[in-house]
C-alpha cells in the first residue's frame, strides 16, 4: 500500500519534474513488464478493496552439533502469528536433556501468500521498495538534486547523511535466529 502511496505522489508532483511524462514512462513500462511490481500492485488492490492477504507460514528447524555433518531437519506449517523464538521455545522441551544440553536448535521462517508459493513475502516487498527507491532517487536527480537519507546502520551517536540506497536494504534480509 505504501509502495503505490509513493507513486500517487510522484504524479501528484509532476509540474516540479522536467519532463515528467517523458521521463516516468520507461519506468511505468519497467513495472508493467515486471510479475513482482505487478503482483504487488494486485496484491494492493486486494488488500484495499477486499481483506488481507491470505499468508502461510513454514518453519524449519535443524539440531545443530559440533562435528555432525548430518544434519537431522523437520519442516512444517505453523501459524504466521509465532515468532521464530516461540517456535523455538516449543520444540525445546519435547527434546531429550542430552540435544537440549549439546545441540543448538535453529528455526528459520518462511512467510508467504497464498498466490506466491514459491517467494517469501519479505523477498516480494523487498524487491518493491527497491525499485521504487529508485525511481524516487531518479526523480530527485531529473530535477537536479542529490537525494540523501540519515544512515544510522552503524548505531553512532549522529547518524550520517549519506547517498540514498536503491534496491534492497540490509534490514530486508532475513535471518536466521540461533
Amino acid at each position: 500500500v505504501s509502495l503505490r502511496s509513493v507513486s500517487f505522489m510522484l504524479n501528484k508532483e509532476k509540474s516540479q519534474i522536467p519532463d515528467f511524462d517523458d521521463w516516468y514512462a520507461p519506468y511505468t513500462a519497467e513495472y508493467q513488464a515486471d510479475p513482482v511490481m505487478r503482483w504487488l500492485k494486485d496484491a494492493r488492490n486486494f488488500v484495499e478493496k477486499e481483506g488481507d492477504l491470505e499468508l502461510h507460514s513454514r518453519a524449519r528447524v535443524r539440531l545443530l552439533d559440533e562435528g555432525q555433518e548430518d544434519v537431522p531437519e523437520v519442516e512444517f506449517d505453523v501459524s504466521p502469528l509465532l515468532t521464530q523464538d516461540e517456535i523455538a521455545l516449543d520444540i525445546g522441551p519435547r527434546l531429550p536433556e542430552r540435544v537440549r544440553s549439546h545441540c543448538v536448535l535453529a528455526v528459520e521462517r518462511r512467510w508467504v501468500a497464498a498466490d506466491q508459493p514459491d517467494n517469501e513475502l519479505l523477498d516480494l516487498l523487498a524487491h518493491g521498495y527497491g525499485k521504487v527507491a529508485e525511481v524516487v532517487a531518479a526523480a530527485h536527480a531529473q530535477c537536479g538534486v542529490r537525494m540523501q537519507t540519515f544512515g544510522d546502520e552503524d548505531h553512532t551517536r549522529r547518524p550520517q547523511r549519506r547517498e540514498q540506497l536503491g534496491g534492497r536494504l540490509s534490514c530486508m534480509v532475513a535471518h536466521a535466529a540461533l
